[in-house]
């Protein structure tokens, strides 16, 4: 069964590999990251922007930040749509620096 499951988190484990060999400075280690899949359903996305009020701001840009890298165009701009209708998020504080 979890070798079925294995390849839908492919991508994810290949971005937190990338995060420890780069050093890239992440507030939340590469293995506390949630392990998503490239396509998110409508379901995972909505749960994920309910829960993102819970943590704190520099936590939220970093897993944000790492979403942008696993999440594929369509679930990321999927999420960032929940995010904005999330009470107590502001998406503006939320958007990773270039």
């Amino acid at each position: 069964m979890i070798e079925e499951i294995d390849p839908i988190f492919k991508k994810c484990r290949d971005v937190k590999k990338q995060i420890e060999e780069n050093n890239y400075k992440f507030t939340i280690s590469s293995v506390d990251l949630p392990d998503i899949p490239e396509s998110a359903s409508e379901e995972l996305v909505e749960f994920i922007a309910e829960n993102f009020k819970f943590i704190c701001l520099t936590d939220k840009r970093d897993l944000l930040s790492y979403m942008l890298f696993v999440l594929d165009e369509e679930s990321f701009e999927d999420l960032v749509g929940e995010l904005t209708s999330v009470e107590g998020v502001d998406i503006n504080e939320l958007f990773p620096y270039c």
